[in-house]
């Protein structure tokens, strides 16, 4: 899967009536997921990454055609807001390419795919006005 847009984040308004929540960016792996979850006020009550947050029951994803789902451990509240993240913005490097004799392009791809993330995670969070 290529990253045709710039799609780092998904954000939702809290009605009562729902536990799971969606995302369409990729990540590859659970870290480089980031929840932030505020409430009814607008401050903060708690962020963290992957499953790590204790309002979050579990976590799904796919790792090579992108999205996944979140599911709280209740429903989120009326007038709280959940925020997910792209969050791919620890500086590795977790393909190696150098003294090859031969690449698969999907890989070449993949790797392509990881880069674009960690750049359109900063990109987002650099943005004026926005906190994260």
């Amino acid at each position: 899967m290529a990253r045709p847009e710039f799609d780092v984040k998904e954000e939702y308004l809290g009605e009562g009536n729902n536990d799971t929540y969606t995302f369409d960016f990729k990540i590859e792996q659970l870290g480089f997921l980031l929840s932030i979850l505020i409430d009814e006020e607008g401050k903060e009550v708690e962020r963290g990454r992957g499953d790590l947050p204790s309002f979050i029951d579990s976590v799904t994803f796919n790792p090579i055609n992108g999205g996944g789902s979140v599911k709280l451990s209740e429903n989120l509240p009326v007038d709280y807001r959940l925020i997910l993240v792209l969050a791919n913005d620890e500086p590795t490097q977790p393909a190696e390419w150098k003294n090859k004799r031969s690449f698969d392009l999907a890989q070449l791809e993949r790797d392509l795919d990881f880069l674009a993330g960690g750049l359109q995670s900063v990109a987002e969070r650099t943005q004026i006005g926005r906190a994260h």
